[in-house]
This record gives structure tokens, C-alpha cells and sequence, in this order.
């Protein structure tokens, strides 16, 4: 089993427990930017009552849900780790919060075609914001450089206004402008 088939069969189980989700993190933004490798997947989900238990459950054989929830520090989310031992990878699940924006991204999360099949994705747009916004706190290059990605490749679809709208909410117009900068093909609207 491959990274993305280990992805797929935990998304299977979500979706076979009707537990809303969004595919977020590099994920998200090698399905509309430019595919990197990545060490993990991240997922943003909507638990309730016993769904961890009946997720641990029904994980396979060599995926393993690790009984502690944490608190992740550049997301600021509550998460559950799921480690898979071949190949050797992890699967994290974010708790959604009840920030705004959290919630509009949700929301508008998209179907989108992942290994030839639908799954729940947050849309390019929400892709620019969460990873400038992840850039601003903890200054990983791959933030920036997904950034930079999903708008040189999405450019003419992006929602202008949206993206705007949530940087200046949520005081990341200067890195917006800055990253727009060393982009001089890209003029939005």
C-alpha cells in the first residue's frame, strides 16, 4: 500500500461513518498547485460521541489511531494521529474549530477528483489563506512555496475578492501583496 492508498482507505472509513470531513494541508494544495511529496496527510474533521472509537475500530491491520489527542501549535487545533506502519506514514486529523474562518472554509469545501475519486477538498482559495496564514506563524518555505503554486497554476479561477477579504481578517494582506510581488504575471482583479 502506497501513502495515498493509506489516505484513501482512512477517508473510506470517514466517509463509511458519515463524518463530515475536508482534505486540507499538502494534499489540498498538490490537487490544485504543483504535487510535492509529503511525510503526512491532513484532514479537517467533524467529530462527535463515540466516532474516534468506531474509527479506531475500524482501521486495518498496521494503522494505528493513538489513543491521545494533542494540540497542534500552528494550527492551534486539537489533533488525533493516526500512524501506519508500511509504508511508514501519518494521518493527521484536525478537530474543526469555531473560528470563522474555519467555518467558511468548511463550508465551501469542494468534491473534487483525488486518485480518481471525490472526496472532499477545501477549495484553492482556502488553500491560499490557510497556507499564508501558516507561512505568517511558523515560516515554513513549504507554505510559501505552496502558496506561489496554487496561484500560478490557479490564477484566472481564483476568487480575488474572497482571498482579500479573509487576509485582511485575518492580517495577512502583507504577506499576500509580498507573495503577489514575486509573482509579476499574476494581476487579479
Amino acid at each position: 500500500m502506497d501513502e495515498l492508498a493509506a489516505v484513501q482507505a482512512v477517508l473510506d472509513i470517514i466517509e463509511r461513518l458519515e463524518i463530515p470531513y475536508m482534505v486540507v494541508g499538502s494534499l489540498s494544495s498538490n490537487a490544485y498547485g504543483v504535487v510535492r511529496a509529503t511525510q503526512d496527510a491532513d484532514l479537517v474533521v467533524v467529530l462527535k460521541g463515540n466516532d474516534l472509537k468506531k474509527l479506531h475500530e475500524l482501521l486495518p491491520p498496521g494503522f494505528h489511531l493513538n489513543p491521545q489527542a494533542s494540540f497542534e501549535t500552528v494550527t492551534g487545533k486539537t489533533r488525533h494521529i493516526i500512524d501506519i506502519d508500511d509504508p511508514v506514514y501519518t494521518i493527521e486529523l484536525f478537530e474543526l474549530s469555531d473560528g470563522e474562518f474555519d467555518a467558511s472554509r468548511f463550508g465551501r469545501r469542494t468534491l473534487i477528483e483525488l486518485d480518481d475519486r471525490p472526496r472532499h477538498v477545501q477549495t484553492a482559495e482556502d488553500v491560499v489563506i490557510q497556507k499564508l496564514h501558516w507561512f505568517h506563524l511558523a515560516h515554513r518555505r513549504k507554505d510559501h512555496d505552496d502558496v506561489r503554486d496554487v496561484i500560478s497554476t490557479q490564477r484566472s479561477h481564483l476568487d480575488w475578492t474572497y482571498i482579500r477579504t479573509w487576509c485582511q481578517r485575518l492580517d495577512l494582506t502583507g504577506e499576500l501583496e509580498q507573495m503577489l510581488a514575486t509573482l509579476p504575471q499574476v494581476s487579479p482583479q
